[in-house]
């Protein structure tokens, strides 16, 4: 699945057929995961002041850190709520939609130790 380029912007869109079909499965689960995270923090801190997660967005952003980082996603599916939130929160503070990147910079505890499959320019 690739997004498409908005009008008048000059990037290419962001290379998610890259994304084999295991990891998108463990990304759907991954996301499925901090969904519901999410939707129980709001019910149970009665914070009505927050905006429903999202799960396509969640999938999205998770996908787009794996495309960089190529993250371990199912010893991150598998790891306690602390680090599973940990991570989840530092990729929803990084990950940059319009351009599709993620800084390289930023560790996660999850993240691989190989190339990343998106190749640089």
């Amino acid at each position: 699945m690739a997004l498409h380029v908005l009008p008048g912007e000059d990037k290419a869109p962001i290379p998610y057929d890259r994304i084999n079909a295991e990891d998108m499965r463990l990304i759907g689960a991954c996301a499925q995961r901090a969904f519901d995270w999410m939707w129980d923090f709001k019910r149970r801190s009665m914070r009505d002041d927050l905006i429903d997660p999202d799960k396509m967005l969640i999938a999205m952003d998770i996908a787009l850190a794996h495309l960089h980082k190529n993250l371990k996603l199912y010893q991150w599916l598998l790891s306690s709520d602390f680090d599973f939130v940990a991570d989840l929160v530092a990729i929803t503070k990084h990950v940059d939609r319009a351009r599709g990147t993620f800084p390289a910079d930023v560790r996660l505890a999850f993240e691989g130790s190989g190339d990343s499959l998106i190749k640089p320019h």
